[in-house]
């Protein structure tokens, strides 16, 4: 199983910007203090996510094949912190 956390306020953002990250996945994700938890059964539910989760930072975040926009860098923060966190 698979655990990827975020911020409350990051979670919203995400929702904001484009609800379809989360596509297949709202029924897996707990409510924890001031976080949201999502859970994984398995790598290819995971990797479906993570698919989901760079289109969107392409199709909303980018200025060009380049660069990031402003909600893109801010994509790409919580993403960082989500994989990369102890």
């Amino acid at each position: 199983m698979f655990i990827i956390d975020m911020k409350k306020d990051d979670y919203q953002f995400l929702m904001e910007v484009s609800p379809t990250i989360f596509e297949g996945f709202i029924q897996d994700i707990k409510v924890e203090e001031d976080k949201f938890r999502l859970y994984f059964e398995n790598y290819a539910s995971y990797d479906k996510f993570d698919t989901n989760y760079n289109c969107a930072i392409v199709h909303f975040g980018m200025i060009n094949q380049a660069f990031l926009n402003e909600t893109g860098e801010r994509m790409q923060r919580i993403y960082d912190l989500m994989i990369y966190a102890d």
